[in-house]
């Protein structure tokens, strides 16, 4: 886990599927909500909403600012649709399309 930004953290899972980081991820943010802190005698709730990016396959190629970019639109379709949610897409873990053979190599 690391903070990116103001309010923002990234959490990296290896060897796991997109289904499975989004319920993970999920699991963990009801967690924190069912279980408020206290911060000067008052009970405080904290919440977050969360966006899920991953990568199968070919997809390797692509760099952190693309997972970035992909797991920040999901967040902000979170927070768009009410905040308090997790989204990720199950399309991150269908394999990617093969890579297209370059012009004039033999294939």
């Amino acid at each position: 886990m690391a903070r990116h930004g103001g309010e923002e953290f990234v959490v990296l899972m290896i060897e796991t599927t997109s289904v499975q980081a989004t319920e993970r991820i999920e699991q963990l943010r009801q967690t924190i909500v069912a279980e408020p802190t206290e911060v000067d005698g008052r009970a405080l709730t904290v919440g977050f909403s969360a966006g899920v990016a991953g990568m199968r396959g070919r997809d390797d190629r692509l760099g952190a600012a693309t997972l970035l970019e992909r797991a920040d639109a999901r967040l902000l379709t979170a927070k768009r649709e009410g905040r308090g949610r997790t989204i990720g897409d199950a399309r991150d873990d269908e394999p990617a399309a093969p890579l297209a053979e370059p012009p004039g190599s033999g294939s």
